[in-house]
């Protein structure tokens, strides 16, 4: 009689394998949607400083043109298309201010924790791919969304230097009052992406980030170092007050 022989039956996947491809997923998924999201920042951004660096570059124009020879009302129709671009930077606004911040709140959260992690000497060995993932995905939007949006306040707000540049001498009444309300519009305006309008993303929102974040770093270490000089503290105590009982017991 022939014996047929079959062959092993292949072993079934574990929960640990099973879970090693749901991590692998959702770090993929978090770096696509890191991309995504800075991809539509970045490009909305860019768009918006586009039309802001053409307005700047007519008035750079009239502001070298010595002899005058610019068309009545030139003024009033670039401030025009400047409030429309202001316009569209703020319908953006509504919709990106609330991602613009959820980056920054989740990238000052993962530096606190990094912080408290790195001065108190512990960090957990198996959440670093984890960790690093977050991280180089949280910092990477904070940076583009910060670059982008500096990028964009600045040119909103350019003209607030090339305005006082053209020659009054040369205007026409008309084209004065266009002058004084557009230098009004840009002076006073909060023109650029906000966090859900708590601040604007400019130089010196970025600073203060910056200097909040090295300032918590520094209260953190500071602390970090009274605990270990309490803890030494009662350290020598406790060696002291052993001495003296051995002492007293030995007499």
């Amino acid at each position: 009689m022939t014996k047929i022989r079959l062959s092993p039956a292949e072993p079934h996947a574990t929960m640990w394998e099973v879970l090693k491809y749901v991590y692998a997923y959702f770090t993929i998924l978090t770096y696509i949607h890191a991309l995504l999201c800075s991809v539509f920042l970045s490009v909305v951004c860019y768009m918006l400083k586009r039309e802001f660096e053409d307005i700047c570059e007519k008035l750079q124009t009239l502001s070298a043109d010595e002899d005058g020879s610019w068309k009545d009302g030139e003024v009033e129709r670039l401030r025009r298309q400047h409030d429309k671009v202001c316009q569209a930077t703020w319908t953006a606004d509504r919709v990106i201010s609330y991602l613009v911040f959820g980056i920054y709140l989740g990238s000052m959260l993962l530096v606190c924790f990094c912080i408290s992690c790195f001065t108190q000497g512990y960090f957990p060995s198996e959440g670093i791919p984890t960790l690093i993932a977050v991280s180089v995905s949280t910092f990477g939007q904070a940076v583009i969304t910060s670059v982008f949006g500096v990028m964009l306040n600045h040119q909103a707000h350019r003209p607030r230097d090339i305005l006082p540049r053209i020659g009054v001498a040369k205007l026409s009444q008309e084209d004065y009052r266009s002058l004084l309300v557009f230098l009004g519009q840009v002076s006073g305006r909060r023109i650029g992406i906000t966090a859900m309008g708590l601040f604007t993303v400019n130089r010196p929102a970025l600073i203060t980030i910056i200097g909040t974040i090295v300032a918590y770093a520094i209260v953190i270490q500071q602390l970090g170092v009274n605990k270990v000089g309490d803890t030494g503290s009662v350290s020598n105590v406790t060696v002291s007050s052993n001495t003296v009982l051995d002492t007293v017991s030995q007499e």
